[in-house]
């Protein structure tokens, strides 16, 4: 069994001979200092095994934990060919401009990395704000590209840090993954 489960077992045999305890000493009108004695062990052992069990390693909760700095392409959302279930923003080459939302920001610096298909580094930099300062709880941003993209995949690592704090061995907070597409006219 778990040790839980056995301190509260313990706890509840515990409680049972103090409140029997505390009868006999009421029976005696607490004239019994072996009684009361016992009593007093049997109280302190309950606090003891109380604190215990409050100080057990709390076990991960069962309800999903809220998302924090949820970066969203802005932009048309098509089917993609070789995943039929997955949704994937479409930005058009001709644009030069990648839009985006941060929801639920939780942070004041941010900074991407722009991968092709054979994860070759398209552009990187910080990540700027519509509005010229992350202070709203869902902010816009534009990646402005620096060339032309040419039509394909694409990927997009998202950092809550700033690009001259972000590591080697720093871990993306999010990948997005988008189509860039050439239009037709």
């Amino acid at each position: 069994m778990k040790k839980e489960i056995l301190i509260s077992i313990y706890i509840g045999i515990l409680s049972g001979l103090f409140f029997l305890v505390s009868f006999l000493l009421y029976l005696t009108k607490g004239k019994n200092s072996n009684f009361l004695d016992q009593k007093l062990k049997l109280g302190a052992l309950i606090i003891a095994m109380t604190v215990t069990i409050s100080c057990a390693p709390r076990h991960t909760p069962c309800y999903e934990p809220v998302v924090i700095n949820d970066f969203l392409i802005t932009s048309d959302y098509r089917v993609h060919i070789e995943n039929s279930h997955n949704r994937l923003p479409i930005v058009e080459a001709e644009k030069k401009v990648i839009s985006g939302c941060i929801s639920d920001r939780y942070g004041y610096e941010f900074s991407y990395i722009l991968y092709d298909w054979n994860a070759k580094i398209i552009q990187s930099g910080d990540l700027k704000s519509s509005d010229g300062k992350f202070d709203e709880t869902i902010e816009g941003f534009e990646i402005k590209l620096k060339k032309k993209l040419i039509t394909g995949a694409y990927s997009i690592n998202f950092y809550t840090v700033s690009e001259k704090d972000r590591k080697v061995e720093t871990k993306p907070y999010k990948i997005l993954e988008i189509i860039v597409i050439t239009s037709r006219r």
